[in-house]
């Protein structure tokens, strides 16, 4: 925000920098005033307010990719949360990721990967993934990346 303080601080005294410029020439005996002090001026100008409004762009959209991964994050972390609480998943080795898109209006895409013993556990897994995000974020899309491994007893012990 300082930088962007000190180009508007720079680019309100511009036009009296030119000003300065051409007072001189009048001052200078015989010597006509030149056209070329406004219009370097001009384009000077023109060039740093360019420069200001590209970078205010760029601010915004680094500024909206960082509140996404903020929100993601939050997220993630809830359904952590809610996968640990859940006593029916006891033993259910879960991970959740949640991946963001640049657009505001485009979904989050929860990742569920991990292994379950059977499918009713990992049907309860992804109806509690689908109960929190939901309840957090409206628009979410889950990715079912969980892989049924029975739990195999050694019996040569």
């Amino acid at each position: 925000m300082k930088h962007i303080r000190g180009l508007l601080l720079v680019l309100a005294f511009l036009p009296l920098w030119g000003m300065r410029e051409r007072s001189a020439w009048a001052q200078a005996p015989g010597a006509p005033p030149s056209p070329e002090g406004w219009s370097g001026t001009v384009v000077l100008a023109v060039t740093v307010l360019a420069l200001l409004v590209i970078l205010g762009v760029v601010a915004r959209l680094f500024d909206r990719r960082r509140r996404r991964q903020a929100d993601a994050i939050g997220l993630q972390s809830q359904l952590s949360d809610a996968l640990l609480m859940d006593r029916t998943l006891y033993g259910a080795a879960v991970t959740t990721t949640v991946h963001t898109p640049m657009w505001k209006r485009s979904p989050l895409v929860v990742e569920v990967r991990g292994d379950v013993p059977s499918a009713e556990l990992r049907d309860a897994v992804l109806r509690v993934v689908q109960r929190e995000a939901t309840r957090r974020r409206p628009n979410v899309e889950i990715e079912d990346k969980l892989m049924i491994m029975p739990v195999r007893i050694d019996r040569t012990a």
